[in-house]
């Protein structure tokens, strides 16, 4: 066990965080793709329409390959750092805070890019399943079909409730917008430009419920754009994960050597892990939301034939974004990944510390 003691911690912190915060994933990936109100109104319409099984949707699949990506990650890191340690390159060599910064940025943004090139496909399946059901209630027969497609840029003016989809289903009739379908949302049927391949229909029951599997979810991506089209948003997913991941692991590093002589010269503790694991969460999420929140919104379009999509690419709905809504756009749903950030990622580093200092331990 001493020689997989990271791969074995890793997997341990893993569970335990897609547990604790695969809801507040599931809301920040609709507040990212959707306009709500505010975080508690997309949290109540959720579980209004959808109860305590909506925030859980798509949660199998990152339960197994998290724990995965997280060995291979850490793994990654770990394994770099030596690596690079024992090169003979200057920069490397210093023990001093920034040269030891350069190094843990150097290895985890090596960690990061390895690891999306693996988890592309899988984070894909998760993004469809968290949206299925918001998604359907706009179009439900053309979600059902793979016919759905984006509302022309000259009719996007006019906005498209949520809410007033509910109103006019239960015949309470319309009601004041409550959240906005933007350009970057608005999907309806675009019967003059069909889409070239159909994606295998759904069963009127399916239909119904909007229930997919991932299996199903990853077949249909297949079907409609091949092998390539369970890579849509990678280079966006790699640039997110490499540069996440460089901040990620030398922001947790840092943060624990600084906070190393409140130990009174004895070994970071569970406090020091604490804060450090927290700290490194809400630094690097704050500084690469704006590239998941584009990753998100291009892979939201993946069921759409390459014809009838908003954006060509990364730099494509970049731009648009920025030019249409100005920079709050890329902040949209920050509130809630910043909640989720500093416990979930404090109990991440505690729990891999710990289990990494009962292994050395007993080993011993």
């Amino acid at each position: 066990m001493l020689a997989n003691q990271t791969i074995f911690a890793a997997s341990s912190a893993a569970v335990c965080g897609v547990l604790a915060g695969f809801p507040f994933d599931t809301v920040k990936t609709r507040m990212q793709t959707h306009h709500y109100q505010s975080l508690l109104h997309c949290v109540r319409l959720t579980y209004r329409e959808e109860g305590v099984r909506g925030f859980f949707r798509g949660m199998i699949p990152p339960l197994i390959t998290i724990s995965i990506v997280k060995s291979i990650s850490f793994s990654v890191y770990e394994n770099t750092k030596c690596q690079l340690k024992s090169s003979r390159w200057p920069p490397f060599q210093s023990s001093e805070l920034l040269p030891f910064g350069t190094l843990c940025f150097a290895s985890g943004a090596t960690a990061g890019a390895v690891v999306a090139l693996l988890s592309c496909p899988f984070e894909l399946v998760k993004v469809q399943q968290q949206l299925e059901k918001l998604l359907a209630k706009v179009q439900p027969q053309q979600y059902a079909t793979g016919t759905i497609s984006r509302l022309p840029l000259a009719a996007s003016t006019s906005p498209l409730t949520i809410h007033a989809i509910h109103s006019q289903q239960n015949g309470a009739g319309p009601r004041p917008p409550a959240v906005h379908v933007s350009p970057l949302e608005s999907l309806i049927p675009n019967q003059s430009n069909p889409p070239r391949k159909p994606a295998p229909p759904l069963s009127s029951s399916a239909a119904q419920r909007t229930t997919t599997s991932s299996w199903a979810v990853a077949r249909r991506l297949y079907v409609l754009h091949g092998a390539h089209g369970l890579y849509q948003g990678l280079t966006c997913h790699v640039a997110r994960d490499a540069l996440g991941t460089g901040i990620y692991f030398s922001t947790y590093e840092l943060t624990k050597r600084l906070l190393s002589p409140l130990s009174g010269g004895q070994p970071p503790g569970p406090l020091t892990h604490f804060l450090a694991g927290g700290t490194c969460g809400v630094f690097s999420w704050l500084l690469i939301f704006p590239l998941d929140l584009v990753k998100s919104v291009i892979q939201k379009e993946a069921l759409l034939p390459m014809n009838q999509r908003r954006y060509n690419g990364f730099w494509h709905c970049l731009s648009s974004m920025y030019r249409h809504h100005g920079l709050a756009a890329f902040y949209r749903g920050i509130s809630v990944t910043l909640l989720r950030a500093f416990p979930l990622h404090s109990l991440n580093f505690l729990v891999y510390e710990w289990v990494l200092d009962v292994i050395r331990r007993r080993a011993q």
